[in-house]
């Protein structure tokens, strides 16, 4: 759902880029994905209950790890959408995507390797690489004082 306003205000913000609206933007979908992560954590437990049982109570600790992709999914599509493609910046688009690929796979040969051969290895590996894309974002964007 709020991925479809970013695409919504797009046109709107693309013929007047306007760095502390999109600074704005970019804080409040953060306070926003801050917001899912402490409900999933809250009652995500109950939700599985409800769905799945007892018996499927590992899966909250996965779902845990993978609400970090809505933080991913909402950041960094802001930074794509207002920041990357405004200033025609669309080499970092593969570089963070290369990044974010070869750290999921990186960390997940470790976790592998390191006896943490389940599913979380798959979920710290998808959580890690997020972080480091928004890392990755943001350092662009200061980097190059597009902020």
């Amino acid at each position: 759902l709020i991925m479809s306003v970013n695409i919504a205000i797009f046109p709107k913000l693309i013929t007047n880029i306007n760095s502390s609206v999109v600074r704005k933007i970019i804080g409040i979908e953060f306070i926003l994905s801050i917001i899912i992560i402490l409900l999933i954590v809250m009652l995500g437990k109950y939700a599985i209950i409800i769905l799945g049982g007892n018996n499927m109570m590992q899966s909250y600790y996965l779902a845990i790890l993978l609400s970090i992709t809505v933080m991913t999914w909402l950041v960094v599509g802001a930074y794509i959408s207002f920041v990357f493609i405004p200033n025609n910046k669309l080499y970092w688009l593969t570089q963070n995507q290369t990044l974010a690929l070869g750290s999921f796979f990186i960390i997940f040969f470790i976790l592998i390797y390191s006896r943490l051969n389940n599913i979380y290895a798959i979920g710290v590996a998808i959580a890690f690489s997020g972080l480091l894309e928004i890392g990755y974002c943001y350092y662009m964007s200061k980097k190059y004082k597009l902020l």
